[in-house]
């Protein structure tokens, strides 16, 4: 099994401390499921635990546009997330403390790497008599029932197997990720060490320890065992590790740890494009904007038409004062997402109109109507701008399109006002 945890890269926890008990809440969540390239796959399985509710099972699966949905009526428990399609590497992630708002978390999944001999006759060497062969025939059912998916008969058969020859380390590693599958996380970390001291190159038992060691609370260690994995791994494969970790820091609320794995991640594969858009919102949260502007352009050379990019993008270079980079990436932003780069032409709009620089507002504001003609506070300061310009036709125009569109806004007996005066 190969277990290569991805991240989610927003979820924000939400605490509630009361005297009374929580009433009954739900939370929604809408995630998406991308290859490494930010590429939605269809037909992903996502099969949705909880340990303190083992009667709670949803299995999902990813439509078109890889995404899926769930409810949770109870939000503040832990739940457990597998996910994985055949021709991918699967992976486990705990999501908990999730929020009664809606979630929008985004997996990433690594194409599997091509099949190797069945580990039983590869790893093994020829059994001598007596108790190693005994070892070896425990081992390979051990084996055979992991494929299959019977966890309980392979673990029984590893069992067996170690008990016949505790030397057998690829049996230990093998064992230490049915443990951690179990949420035996104590137990998966001492197998997994067990197996490293007999091979430190085993990369099954150094993953498997370095989410036991996170489950348990050990970090110091877990980064050890990451440090270990990012010499034996390909760098395409350390990047996504280390952006899942930074998606778990993030999650944890430790944003410094977080900001450094997705630094990493960018630098191991430049060609993530979620890592340098993680890089970019986190520093823009900080308010470095210069250099959430410089990793915004590293992600947007990957991929130029990603909303969520743009967007950054737009609000660094509006708060570095470079108005000609800020408009170009407006614009880019209302092509690829009309709802989302009208409401920013709006906003610019009204900071343009406010500051007096009228000319320049109705340039934006027409862009936004021309984008969505339906947003009423466009029209209105439209309807403003063309009055103080002294065209009154155009600004009677936007006017009665604003109050038919909004007629009970806070703004319509001034409209109403502008346009008695008018006529």
């Amino acid at each position: 099994m190969s277990r290569t945890p991805t991240s989610v890269l927003v979820v924000l926890a939400v605490v509630l401390a009361l005297p009374l008990p929580l009433p009954a809440q739900i939370a929604r969540m809408v995630g998406i499921v991308v290859d490494e390239q930010g590429d939605p796959i269809e037909g992903v399985t996502i099969t949705v635990t909880c340990a303190t509710k083992p009667e709670f099972r949803e299995r999902l699966t990813t439509r078109k546009n890889g995404q899926f949905s769930i409810n949770f009526r109870d939000p503040y428990l832990t739940y457990t997330f597998v996910v994985g399609k055949e021709g991918y590497q699967s992976f486990q992630q705990d999501i908990g403390g999730t929020s009664t708002e809606i979630m929008r978390p985004r997996f990433v999944l690594n194409k599997a790497e091509p099949a190797a001999a069945p580990p039983a006759e590869a790893a093994l060497p020829e059994a001598p008599a007596g108790v190693a062969s005994e070892a070896v025939t425990a081992y390979n059912a051990g084996v055979t029932a992991l494929k299959a998916g019977d966890l309980q008969t392979a673990r029984r058969q590893l069992e067996a197997a170690l008990a016949a020859d505790a030397g057998l380390a690829p049996a230990r590693s093998a064992l230490a990720g049915i443990y951690l599958d179990q949420r035996l996380f104590q137990e998966a970390v001492e197998m997994a060490e067990s197996a490293l001291a007999l091979n430190a190159g085993d990369v099954d038992a150094l993953k498997v320890a370095h989410e036991a060691y996170l489950a348990v609370g050990e970090r110091e260690k877990a980064e050890s065992a990451s440090a270990a994995l990012a010499t034996l791994e390909d760098q395409a494969s350390s990047a996504t590790r280390s952006y899942n970790e930074g998606g778990a820091a993030y999650q944890a609320g430790d944003l410094d740890t977080a900001l450094a794995k997705f630094r990493e991640a960018a630098r191991l594969n430049p060609g993530l494009h979620d890592a340098h858009h993680a890089v970019a919102s986190l520093l823009a949260k900080r308010g470095d904007f210069a250099a959430a502007a410089e990793a915004a352009e590293k992600a947007l050379a990957l991929r130029p038409d990603d909303p969520r990019t743009l967007r950054i993008a737009y609000e660094s270079y509006r708060a570095l004062g470079q108005s000609e980079r800020a408009q170009n990436a407006l614009v880019a932003l209302a092509a690829a997402d009309p709802e989302m780069g009208a409401q920013g032409l709006l906003e610019q709009g009204n900071e343009r109109f406010q500051a007096g620089d009228v000319e320049q507002a109705m340039l934006l504001l027409s862009s936004a109507v021309e984008i969505d003609p339906d947003l009423p506070k466009a029209h209105y300061l439209l309807g403003l701008c063309y009055l103080n310009s002294g065209r009154s036709s155009e600004a009677r125009e936007h006017l009665e399109t604003f109050l038919a569109l909004a007629p009970d806004d806070a703004e319509a007996p001034a409209a109403r006002d502008m346009l008695g005066y008018l006529q």
